[in-house]
């Protein structure tokens, strides 16, 4: 059992990696704060995607519908396949701005 629970509880990654992954989306809040709120409450939060489209997504882009329960024939919603399309935009993001860190560091690291 202890066995179990100390490969369970190994990192993913190493805290180098951590840090880059901060840094980008850090990098990405100041540029795009949706899209990094989306990558935020998928990875940090643990939010499906539907939950994306349902709790953030929609009252956002609807807000006059708030007080509207989300079953209501008129509520307007954004579909989860937005949502969906919108992770993959944000995790593109997040990989295009590490590729950049990552070229940064080899050239400092050649430099110096």
């Amino acid at each position: 059992m202890n066995a179990q629970l100390r490969k369970s509880s190994a990192p993913l990654i190493h805290d180098d990696e951590a840090m880059q992954i901060d840094k980008a989306v850090s990098s990405l809040n100041r540029e795009n704060p949706v899209m990094a709120r989306i990558i935020k409450k998928v990875y940090v939060r643990k939010n499906s995607v539907h939950e994306v489209a349902q709790y953030y997504l929609t009252p956002m882009e609807y807000p006059e519908q708030a007080s509207m329960e989300w079953d209501h024939d008129n509520k307007r919603k954004v579909d989860v396949r937005i949502a969906r399309l919108m992770l993959k935009t944000a995790e593109s993001m997040v990989a295009q701005e590490l590729a950049q860190i990552e070229s940064l560091a080899a050239t400092r690291k050649r430099l110096y």
